[in-house]
């Protein structure tokens, strides 16, 4: 109901700061998520965790566990990318914990090896960029990756394919039905 109530425009947006929207694009966002760059747990971990101080770390692994339940519950309603310069900009919509009657724009930046440049939510949270609502757009990102990475490894078991490393070589002679074969014994 509220991806609904989303995309008609019932719902109050929160949307970021100016500091980070100058340097994002206006325009030119889509949702087709095929030529991102590879996001994984790796990705969200070094982010959310190790960019930061010793003493901050404790209180980002909050966010993270409460990050991932964001995700699998459905909170993160859309997600739209652009590409320019070397940079993935995008910007997802994601669903506060306790009020239901608005939604949160986050803003992300990739670089194109996967590494999360900054980030940004308008969420009390948020300040950093480290917030429950990016964490959850990261996974959604990070399973996105898994599911692509899946399709694109549509193989075949060796075992369910001819036989590549013993082929036998071609028969000179023709095919011929049993009855027709004329056996004989050779000395």
């Amino acid at each position: 109901m509220a991806r609904k109530k989303t995309s008609l425009g019932m719902m109050e947006e929160m949307n970021p700061t100016e500091n980070i929207k100058h340097s994002f694009p206006k325009d030119g966002f889509s949702e087709n998520l095929a030529d991102l760059p590879n996001v994984n747990f790796g990705t969200v971990w070094r982010y959310m965790i190790e960019t930061i101080d010793a003493k901050r770390q404790l209180s980002t692994a909050k966010p993270l566990v409460k990050g991932y339940n964001f995700y699998k519950s459905g909170n993160v309603l859309t997600i739209k990318v652009c590409s320019k310069q070397n940079k993935w900009f995008i910007k997802s919509q994601v669903l506060p914990s306790m009020k239901k009657n608005c939604v949160y724009n986050c803003h992300t930046v990739l670089l194109s090896n996967g590494t999360v440049k900054l980030s940004h939510c308008v969420c009390p949270a948020g300040v950093d960029g480290r917030c429950n609502h990016i964490a959850a757009t990261l996974f959604a990102l990070d399973e996105h990756c898994r599911q692509r990475e899946k399709q694109q490894k549509t193989t075949i078991s060796c075992t369910s394919t001819a036989c590549k490393w013993n082929v036998p070589r071609k028969r000179k002679g023709d095919v011929v039905p049993i009855s027709e074969m004329k056996f004989q014994k050779h000395e």
